[in-house]
């Protein structure tokens, strides 16, 4: 753990000369309704029957006396009672509240609400917070046919709204309906609670008569998941993989929960933001370049909500604000005012909000930017980004995770000179981090306070290991203060020069610390939540997101929820097989004063809080193949620490310890050789693995090679963790998922509330025949934990301890008492019919059962292991298949251009087999051979073997 000295710190001016607090750019409307504003304000309402006006505007509503429920789940009638809490763009608790279609009379109607007297043109963003509530968990038959309306270039003298009907809109909406014969602008409509069959609408206007809905060959909806439909509903991966369980109430529903919306317009580009995340992108072609923005509410059928008062919406914090383009095109830090230069100094002293600072430094590059003394100003402004693929001669990566990372990069900032005067900290090339969470001692190249949307990308970070001392402090190369939420750390190199071979580390790629305040004797914590290193998936340029990150301290070193981690390689060159000595790391920390307790290289440490947090894939359908992560071994206990608690945690598609190419093993610490896969020692539920949901299952598993020591998995008592379809090879891991009695818990209290008898959990293989395996599994207890799903193995033959194979390949996945496929009519027993092929003769076969919750729904077992909603039991001990079961020993030797390879035991015919990669398939090498010896032709291909027998 990344070690701090302890110290009472004030906070200090912030080195951009800002204040504490919402900071704002230029800003060229804004309304936070802490008044009656309604004035400033046009009003329209859109209607099928224009005699019923049934709706209501609140103004400057006191939010903070509103109640709403929160369920816990389907079976949950009650839910809990909630107040609404402050909207995160502002710093008061008023806004807007609409209610529609409230009396007894049924009625499809909107109203839209437009700033009087305003024409925004050019570059710029509408932003606001948005807060749906509506009666029921998810969709659940409480719930609305309500939908928000939202949008850019109106005119604001007429109604914008519209009934839907399949891809379009419905014939019920013409004339006389009120907004049916004339439209303007552009808009978009979403609900909260995923009920519509469309849950996201993007609208264009239409001068003559109604909207049009921008589908298809139109753009507006992005298709994420490259099925050819765009992805408008809530169980659709952008939706689920944006609006997640926790925070939200139900996965893909944005309801209950305060969601920043933007709306973009950048040279012609509209883009769409909810909760930091794109979900549409397009070109705008309509004659509607400029105008006023609108924010609204709709009822779409005329049936009255079943809780009438439990159905509304909340706006707060409108504003639109300026998007400026600032280009870079100086290295020196010296430029000054009026010298016609613009350097990276510059620009971030002058920061306003969104603005795109890009890059245009005369000659081929690449372009070193010495960090100057005392170091960057802090970023204080939301969605700003800083793009250095704008530099020319730069390109981001076109690879796939597991080809390598062909990224060209020309900008390099940085912060690796000393400049050890006797005046010490101001001279430093890095900006101090004199805040609670961080202290004298840390630094970083770019910190980030309190700014949200930030985003950082196309630049190679430079710096050099440090004693982390108040006098030389660490260095990180970006560092989040102060709830900087929804960052994204995008395409960048950290600590390996555009080169591709020279390593400068820094102590961090990214940090990210908990600011703890104390009010009135009580501590007040805030984290920066939501961060993403890597790729977002959001189906714009997802490959070019990839980081790379060598020679760090801990190349992420965080306290936060959300964090969302894909498509990163952890000291591993571009090459993605190409590692990085974590004991040469830890020497160059040692060199560089750094005490020897505190210099162990480190993956990811993750602490406090960290609610909801994904390393690697997300399994949503969404460039699924493209989020694992590769990570390098370590010098330290644990290749991944979650220091405290992990509630719904998700670890799955990574390599660990394994390259690109699944073959390349990561060179072992030898000074602490026996690292474990993860920390969990707090409370939480983690999910290791395949969640069995039925997408991109078979990318979920993790490949881990190589570990020559430790538990998978040292969890708390009452981490519900499942592990499920990983790869686990040449390792010597001591048991599976976790031995009994590690880290103070026991098979027999950990398992009390799953089995009948949780002293003896471990299933047994008991034969297999004719393709046919059969077994016993432990029983389960029932209530909560009401199904089981049982995985069978093909185990690792590269076991370092032989006694005890791990999980290599999963073959087969099913139901105890499976209708049609489980042979076996008994409740503690199974047989099945494995694929054909998939057993190799001479291997030996393991199983491994999952516990799982009931998920509420009457009928429906629950197949997705959600975090926390399933448990995996031991491993069973190995069942040898024939073939080669009596063989004891296997020895190459050189003989001249051969191998010879010499076989103890066994029963001819022996057959050699070999494989390029860990997990693929074995395939015969030469002929059978009969006696106790063959020789094969020593050549340069990597590769493992293997011999069977009879």
């Amino acid at each position: 753990m990344l070690s701090r000295l302890p110290k009472s710190i004030i906070l200090a001016a912030l080195a951009a000369g800002g204040a504490a607090g919402v900071v704002r750019g230029e800003t060229l409307f804004v309304d936070t309704f802490e008044t009656d504003t309604s004035a400033n304000w046009s009003l329209h309402v859109g209607s099928v029957t224009p005699d019923d006006p049934d709706y209501r505007v609140d103004w400057s509503f006191d939010y903070s006396t509103q109640t709403y429920n929160f369920f816990s789940g389907p079976g949950d009638l009650v839910g809990e009672s909630r107040t609404v809490p402050p909207a995160p763009s502002g710093t008061g608790s008023r806004g807007v509240k609409m209610v529609v279609n409230k009396d007894d009379i049924g009625a499809r109607l909107a109203v839209n609400l437009y700033p009087k007297d305003k024409n925004f043109s050019g570059n710029f963003v509408l932003k606001f917070d948005l807060f749906f509530n509506h009666g029921s968990w998810g969709d659940m038959g409480g719930g609305t046919t309500e939908n928000a309306w939202f949008g850019i270039n109106h005119l604001g003298t007429g109604p914008n709204w519209a009934l839907f009907a399949g891809n379009g809109l419905s014939t019920a909406f013409v004339a006389p309906v009120k907004g049916a014969d004339k439209s303007d602008g552009l808009f978009f409509s979403m609900d909260g609670d995923g009920g519509g069959a469309k849950d996201l609408w993007a609208l264009s206007g239409n001068a003559s008569g109604r909207p049009t809905v921008l589908y298809g060959d139109l753009g507006g909806i992005l298709d994420l998941d490259k099925d050819t439909f765009p992805d408008h509903g809530d169980e659709q991966g952008n939706f689920t993989g944006t609006f997640t369980s926790p925070p939200f109430e139900a996965a893909g529903m944005p309801g209950k929960r305060w969601v920043p919306v933007e709306v973009w317009q950048v040279n012609d580009v509209i883009t769409m933001k909810l909760n930091g995340q794109v979900f549409a992108s397009y070109t705008n072609t309509t004659p509607f370049k400029s105008g006023t923005v609108m924010i609204g509410y709709s009822d779409l059928f005329n049936s009255i909500a079943t809780l009438v008062e439990e159905t509304w919406v909340l706006y707060d914090n409108v504003r639109v604000e300026r998007v400026r383009k600032v280009v870079v095109d100086t290295a020196d830090n010296g430029s000054t005012a009026g010298d016609g230069k613009t350097s990276l100094l510059e620009a971030l002293r002058d920061l306003q909000e969104n603005d795109q600072i890009t890059f245009n430094i005369p000659g081929a590059g690449p372009h070193v930017i010495t960090t100057p003394l005392g170091g960057y100003p802090l970023i204080t402004k939301a969605g700003v980004v800083i793009d250095g693929y704008t530099q020319p001669g730069a390109t981001p990566n076109t690879k796939g995770i597991l080809e390598g990372n062909d990224a060209k990069l020309k900008i390099v900032l940085d912060s690796s000179g000393a400049d050890a005067s006797a005046d010490a900290l101001p001279a430093r090339r890095s900006t101090r981090l004199p805040f609670p969470g961080y202290g004298d001692s840390e630094n970083a190249i770019l910190g980030i306070y309190e700014a949200d949307d930030v985003i950082i990308k196309g630049l190679s970070f430079r710096a050099r290991h440090t004693p982390g001392s108040d006098e030389d402090p660490s260095i990180y190369a970006v560092a989040l203060v102060k709830q900087a939420e929804r960052v994204k750390v995008q395409g960048n190199w950290f600590g390996l020069d555009p080169d591709g071979t020279t390593v400068s580390g820094v102590a961090s790629a990214v940090a990210g610390f908990r600011h703890r305040v104390n009010v009135g004797g009580v501590n007040v914590d805030t984290f920066s939540g939501y961060l993403t290193v890597g790729t977002d998936s959001d189906g714009r340029n997802d490959n070019a997101e990839f980081n790379v990150i060598t020679g760090t301290h801990i190349a992420l070193a965080l306290e936060l929820p959300g964090a969302r981690i894909a498509g990163n390689y952890f000291n591993v060159k571009a090459d993605g097989k190409t590692f990085v000595s974590s004991d040469s790391i830890h020497e160059a920390q040692l060199a560089s004063g750094r005490a020897a307790g505190d210099s162990s290289v480190e993956n990811i440490e993750n602490g406090r809080e960290t609610t909801g947090s994904v390393i690697g894939t997300d399994g949503n359908g969404v460039n699924d193949a493209n989020e694992r992560n590769i990570f390098n071994l370590v010098t330290y206990d644990h290749l991944i620490e979650f220091y405290s608690n992990a509630r719904f945690l998700t670890i799955a598609g990574n390599h660990f310890g394994v390259g690109v190419d699944g073959t390349t093993v990561a060179p072992k610490s030898t000074i602490r050789p026996d690292p474990n896969l993860i920390e969990l020692p707090g409370t939480g539920g983690v999910v290791i693995g395949t969640n069995g949901d039925g997408k991109s299952d078979s990318l979920e598993g993790n490949l881990v090679a190589g570990v020559s020591g430790g538990t998978f998995v040292v969890a708390g008592a009452s981490v519900l963790v499942a592990a499920r379809g990983n790869s686990i090879v040449g390792t010597g891991f001591d048991s599976f998922p976790f031995p009994d009695g590690s880290n103070n818990r026991t098979y027999e209290a950990y398992y009390a509330d799953v089995l009948t008898t949780p002293t003896s959990p471990l299933p047994t293989l008991t034969a297999y025949a004719a393709g046919e395996v059969s077994g016993t599994i432990p029983e389960a207890k029932g209530d909560p934990f009401l199904f089981h799903v049982i995985d069978i193995y093909v185990a690792d033959g590269s076991s370092i301890d032989p006694t005890r194979p791990m999980p290599a390949k999963l073959i087969f996945s099913g139901w105890d008492g499976q209708d049609g496929v489980d042979l076996d009519g008994a409740s503690n027993g199974f047989r099945f019919a494995l694929p054909a092929g998939s057993v190799p003769g001479g291997s030996k076969l393991v199983v491994a059962v999952t516990y799982l919750k009931d998920d509420g729904i009457a009928g429906n077992p629950n197949l997705l292991a959600v975090p926390g909603s399933a448990v995996t039991g031991p491993l069973s001990l190995p069942l040898q298949i024939a073939g080669g079961a009596s063989i004891t020993g296997v020895v190459a030797s050189r003989e001249g251009a051969n191998v010879k390879i010499t076989i103890t035991g066994g029963t001819a015919p022996f057959q050699l087999q070999k494989k390029s990669t860990l997990t693929g398939a074995w395939v015969n090498e030469g002929a059978a051979f009969s006696g106790q010896t063959t020789t094969v032709p020593a050549t340069g291909d990597l590769g493992l073997f293997r011999v069977v027998g009879q």
